[in-house]
């Protein structure tokens, strides 16, 4: 018997990615990704009606053969077609952009002057426009899931 899963390591990757170019006001690292493709997989279980995301989302334990360290593995038990992987890629870059909007406004709200006269704000100012474009693309791929 073959067990199907979707490779959720693939799917971080996936969205370092799509993602590895824009400014972000903190440094994300791997659990942070990780967080975005699990609020991502959240919402197409939501949006979808499926019941079985504490089933299925797992995390094994495997030790490192090089560094004989205990590393934790994050599986999805169910073989996500082209779609719904897309749909959980656009659904994590929501969050991701979510995450910088409120790492924007946090820093803004201390340091308002000194982001005003250096102007380093600029590159979040479309960032609102952004998400409303992305979750878009989301209303179009529900309706090919």
């Amino acid at each position: 018997m073959i067990l199907l899963a979707t490779n959720l390591e693939e799917l971080k990757d996936d969205l370092y990615y799509t993602i590895r170019l824009r400014p972000t006001p903190i440094e994300y690292d791997d659990k942070d990704y990780r967080k975005f493709i699990e609020i991502g997989l959240k919402r197409l279980y939501v949006d979808i009606g499926w019941q079985t995301f504490q089933e299925d989302y797992i995390a094994e334990q495997i030790e490192n053969d090089e560094t004989g360290e205990i590393e934790t593995h994050y599986i999805l038990k169910r073989d996500l077609t082209l779609a719904e992987r897309e749909y959980v890629l656009v659904s994590a870059e929501i969050a991701f952009k979510n995450q910088i909007k409120e790492d924007v406004s946090t820093l803004v709200s201390y340091t308002t002057d000194a982001l005003t006269v250096t102007q380093a704000d600029k590159p979040y100012k479309y960032i609102s426009e952004d998400i409303d474009r992305l979750e878009q693309r989301l209303n179009e791929l529900f309706f090919k899931l």
